[in-house]
């Protein structure tokens, strides 16, 4: 809990800190006098400021969030000496500019986050496949358990592009999913195999986005990892038929076990009969000898049904490789890792919008504040690429055209750039009150699906 608290905290003083940073550099440039920066909402925790005609900076109480105040006669009266340098005394281009720097200093954060990950490199699964899903995309297109993917070809594009872990696979799968369109997998069965051309369609993707079923249905489950027990759950099923640690299953009633997914599935196959669960004839490997185990799964009662349960965790040896960018390629993926995540953000709130996406896919400060903690957990790497999309996030809620937020203010001065006056004060405060209703609503939507998923 400690770590999940701190993780979304750190991670969201940067965010802000930068998007503020944004608004703050940018006026500065342009000449605005700055009042103050704050980091938070709500009474100061800490304060500093060179002297009375320099900007306060404040870290405050409630650090989701913040603001650049700046000198506006909007705001009051201010003194003859500074009215210059008053905000709204600007050409609007400056004005617009000041508003886009916070979203464009979030996305240049982002863009470093991503960079980094790959300056830096990490061990990385290789693309090489599980036993695909029975039934699903990828089982009728062909593939098969040890098919190893070297490389992708989307079907807009023209040029393959290669792909050297599993993440770098599943992503390409993602943005073909998110586009319907489809994707070949340039396939080797095994080293000295000439490469094949698989192709998963996904024209007739889900719209709802790659939720669990979505997932499952596309059939890619995991990374391949040999079906060898780590450990058995103690009076479970698999410990009281002597199945042990180390133990390498290569057979169920018969059937040959390709990985550890293929075990997952071979168990799970054997319906109980009258209520009662089938005994399985398990052959194991164990050290140089073949052993053969009678298995009872015990049932267990679950969302999607009763399920046959043997008790085993899998830890077989996952094939890795360095994955690691220069300084330049590493930019360069930073860029379209970027990109690529606010078209994904931007064409889902489209979706949304337009009714072919579910707002289920909305998450609040909970969610995100758990997956801040899990990727911490995980590792600093990971934590970095959540920070990483949440910068994207954070930029493209940010531009939209919504009252209170940067792309409310940017579609009133491209108003004032087109007509030549500035919006009404009325039509202002009327924008302002539906700005709030839209963010108001969006956020109790959002906080509705953390509830959701967390009493799930």
């Amino acid at each position: 809990m400690m770590l999940t608290i701190l993780a979304f905290i750190v991670g969201m003083l940067l965010l802000v800190t930068v998007h503020e940073w944004g608004h703050y550099a940018v006026a500065r440039w342009c000449g605005v006098a700055v009042r103050r920066f704050s980091i938070g909402f709500g009474s100061p925790l800490w304060r500093w400021q060179r002297d009375a005609q320099s900007t306060e900076f404040v870290i405050a109480r409630w650090p989701l969030g913040g603001y650049v105040r700046m000198v506006d006669e909007a705001d009051g009266d201010v003194p003859d000496e500074l009215r210059p340098y008053a905000f709204n005394r600007q050409p609007v281009s400056r004005r617009m500019a000041i508003v886009c720097a916070g979203p464009v200093a979030n996305v240049l954060l982002a863009i470093l986050l991503y960079a980094a990950v790959q300056w830096v490199g990490s061990e990385r699964p290789l693309p090489i496949l599980p036993t695909p899903v029975p039934q699903s995309m990828a089982a009728q297109a062909g593939l098969q358990s040890g098919d190893h993917v070297v490389r992708v070809r989307r079907s807009e594009a023209q040029e393959w592009v290669d792909v050297p872990s599993m993440d770098g696979l599943w992503w390409e799968v993602a943005q073909a999913h998110s586009k319907r369109a489809r994707l070949l997998l340039g396939v080797k069965r095994n080293t000295y195999a000439a490469e094949q051309s698989v192709e998963l369609d996904f024209s007739q993707a889900d719209p709802n986005g790659l939720d669990s079923k979505a997932i499952e249905d596309i059939g890619l489950l995991g990374v391949w990892m040999p079906p060898v027990v780590k450990s058995t759950v103690p009076n479970g099923a698999a410990a009281l038929a002597g199945v042990q640690e180390g133990d390498w299953v290569e057979s169920i009633n018969g059937q040959s076990i390709q990985d550890a997914q293929h075990l997952r599935q071979s168990i799970a196959q054997f319906a109980p009969i009258d209520g009662a669960p089938q005994a399985q004839s398990w052959v194991v490997r164990r050290a140089q000898s073949l052993v053969r185990l009678s298995v009872t799964p015990k049932l267990q009662e679950t969302p999607d049904g009763v399920v046959s349960r043997v008790g085993v965790y899998l830890g077989g040896e996952v094939q890795t490789q360095w994955v690691q960018s220069g300084l330049w390629e590493g930019l360069i993926q930073g860029y379209e890792k970027t990109w690529s995540v606010a078209a994904l953000s931007l064409r889902t709130l489209f979706m949304m919008l337009v009714g072919d996406a579910s707002v289920t896919q909305l998450s609040g400060p909970v969610t995100v504040a758990k997956a801040a903690g899990q990727s911490a957990a995980i590792g600093w790497i990971q934590y970095l690429q959540f920070l990483g999309f949440l910068s994207v996030s954070l930029a493209v809620i940010n531009a939209l055209p919504i009252p209170m937020l940067d792309g409310g203010h940017v579609m009133y001065y491209l108003w004032e750039m087109v007509t030549g006056r500035a919006a009404s004060p009325e039509w202002v405060a009327h924008g302002q009150k539906l700005g709030m209703a839209a963010i108001g609503l969006l956020m109790v939507v959002a906080l509705s699906n953390d509830l959701t998923r967390l009493i799930g």
